[in-house]
């Protein structure tokens, strides 16, 4: 597949992904449930609490 393909999947609405927010401060959580296979998809590591 090329990448505007792709591109005009995710527009249409026919891709989804799957992810998992942590914040920052709960990375080694994030890291134990991803070897312990508790995550579908990504597991993504947020910095929201620094911007305050």
């Amino acid at each position: 597949m090329e990448v505007q393909e792709i591109m005009d999947l995710a527009k249409a609405g026919k891709i989804t992904v799957q992810a998992q927010k942590y914040p920052f401060s709960k990375v080694l959580e994030a890291l134990d449930d991803l070897r312990n296979g508790r995550v579908e998809g990504r597991a993504v590591i947020t910095f929201e609490e620094f911007d305050e």
